[in-house]
């Protein structure tokens, strides 16, 4: 028997540990699945490991309805591999990678390891091959951003003078005639009487008159502060 016979007639799991194999990323062990997902352990790359030959051959793939790849030539995913494209991040902007591998995933697509994974089908709508076309995008999204932000301050002003409306109206229900509405003073600090002048003061003026403590109304008024009222 030939050793081509042998693979041939082994099962799953006699062929997989013969596929997996073992790398260091980072002074760290790690185990390669055949479709390209990277694992800590290597029970775990077995499993994935069977996972995919079990599965369905995906070649002629999703990436052919991509009008962007066929748009830049690319026929086949593999093509994909050392090509640069540029992503978008909120705080370090375009930046631009090289597509290390391309690996086909459990949800039935097709995903690029730039180094993080991203799906293929994004091509075209947030990664780009080109900087201009990154550009643009960033510009776009830019333009919606300040759309949204500007259409939340206005929901807010919106909220908050429907707030302040209800509150008026409230408050109009509650003194409905002008006299309902009078200010109400301050009470004296010495027999809680209110004054009907609206003076800020903190004795009124009929314990300021009388006097019946027999205090020096100066001294006391310089406690208080400095009161700029004749009627004193």
């Amino acid at each position: 028997m030939r050793n081509i016979d042998r693979l041939r007639v082994m099962s799953l799991e006699e062929i997989t540990p013969y596929l997996v194999h073992r790398t260091v990323i980072d002074e760290s062990d790690v185990w390669y699945s055949p479709n390209g997902y990277i694992f800590s352990n290597k029970d775990a790359a077995i499993e994935n490991c069977i996972h995919w030959l079990d599965g369905e051959y995906h070649k002629e793939n999703k990436m052919y309805g991509n009008d962007y790849l066929l748009k830049n030539g690319i026929t086949d995913i593999e093509e994909l591999v050392d090509k640069s494209v540029y992503l978008i991040f909120p705080v370090q902007g375009i930046v631009r990678y090289e597509i290390r591998r391309v690996q086909y995933g459990k949800q039935q697509e097709w995903f690029l390891c730039v180094p993080e994974t991203y799906k293929v089908s994004e091509l075209g709508k947030s990664i780009f091959f080109t900087k201009e076309e990154a550009e643009k995008y960033q510009l776009q999204q830019l333009n919606e951003y300040t759309r949204e932000q500007r259409e939340r301050i206005i929901k807010q002003k919106v909220e908050e003078r429907n707030k302040e409306l209800e509150e008026l109206d409230r408050l109009l229900e509650k003194y409905p005639t002008p006299e309902s509405r009078f200010p109400i003073n301050n009470p004296c600090c010495i027999c809680t009487h209110i004054d009907e002048v609206n003076a800020p003061v903190y004795l009124c003026a009929i314990c300021v008159k009388q006097n019946m403590f027999n205090c020096d109304m100066n001294k006391v008024k310089k406690l208080f502060g400095e009161i700029k009222d004749d009627k004193f």
